[in-house]
């Protein structure tokens, strides 16, 4: 149950980093320090592990898929 609630506590996380990167584009460094990730090396192999890219690579592609919606 333990390495559930981790798992769960992790994605709960990076989904909260991941809505910040989004609504307010401040770097990774400070957003994933203020979701609780003390490391930016781990908290990018989080992301990656959840969310199958970077965070940096994550934000570009919304910004992609935001630009060509307002063409």
């Amino acid at each position: 149950i333990a390495a559930a609630e981790a798992e769960n506590l992790e994605a709960y996380r990076v989904a909260t980093v991941t809505a910040q990167l989004l609504q307010n584009g401040q770097p990774v460094q400070k957003v994933c320090a203020d979701c609780g990730f003390d490391n930016v090396s781990y908290f990018i192999q989080v992301f990656k592990k959840n969310r199958h890219v970077t965070p940096h690579q994550y934000a570009a592609q919304r910004k992609m898929t935001e630009n060509a919606k307002n063409i």
